[in-house]
């Protein structure tokens, strides 16, 4: 039976609940219209809870969420087959043709996968040009020269690039806390001046420093959570 059926000239919905007395299986629902066409259904019945947007493929009809008077922050567009979230699509787009984060750009917005206590479980920050996996893997690349020098190691830096042919560099990884993190650095220009990895407290393999002295020489560190320890080395 319906309990409530209240129509106007073009909106209208239905409450209603019906019974199989044979089965003693039940159906409760409500419906909202517009014109002839469905275009919202929650309810209930034997199987399965029931929330519907737009059943009636009214075509237009989407789904918008929004919060702290920012509009759009969910949504889903059925004729273009996307859901995006965040005003603009600023946090994230999902398409046929695969997920975008970030497609506006907006600053301070990464993508960031946590596990269990571990922060950064997997990390892409296009802002710092870096991709990272655990304390492992990272993906960041940094060009310094001499006027640069002393350079202190960051946390975005994998791959150190150095240019010493207008003068010596003086390279500091002195955090060596982050285990498993690995450390590149490459002297492109080192039969000019020397590049000194010297990263202060913790020691590289129980050297205090290491010398890179000739071109394209390049020296691999992991940390060990006090120390770097080398990992590979070339040098000429």
């Amino acid at each position: 039976m319906y309990l409530s059926d209240i129509r106007g000239s073009n909106l209208y919905y239905t409450i209603a609940y019906h019974k199989d007395i044979k089965t003693m299986t039940g159906q409760t629902y409500i419906n909202f219209y517009h014109g002839s066409t469905e275009v919202f259904d929650f309810g209930y019945d034997s199987t399965d809870y029931l929330f519907r947007i737009d059943p009636g493929g009214a075509g237009t009809i989407d789904f918008v969420a929004q919060t702290a008077g920012v509009a759009q922050m969910l949504y889903i567009d059925g004729d273009a087959d996307e859901l995006w979230m965040g005003v603009s699509k600023a946090y994230m787009r999902v398409t046929t043709g695969g997920v975008i984060f970030n497609e506006t750009g907006a600053a301070g917005i990464d993508f960031t996968i946590e596990s269990g206590d571990i922060a950064d479980a997997f990390k892409v920050d296009a802002g710092d040009d870096l991709v990272k996996i655990g304390a492992g893997f990272q993906r960041g690349t940094t060009a310094i020269d001499n006027t640069d020098s002393p350079y202190t190691v960051l946390d975005s830096d994998n791959i150190i690039l150095t240019d010493s042919s207008a003068g010596a560099i003086t390279i500091a990884p002195t955090d060596a806390t982050d285990t498993g993190r690995i450390l590149t650095i490459v002297a492109e220009h080192g039969d000019d001046n020397t590049v000194t990895v010297d990263p202060g407290t913790p020691t590289i393999s129980g050297a205090e420093t290491v010398a890179l002295d000739a071109a394209f020489d390049t020296l691999t560190l992991m940390a060990d959570g006090t120390h770097w320890v080398t990992v590979n080395t070339v040098q000429s």
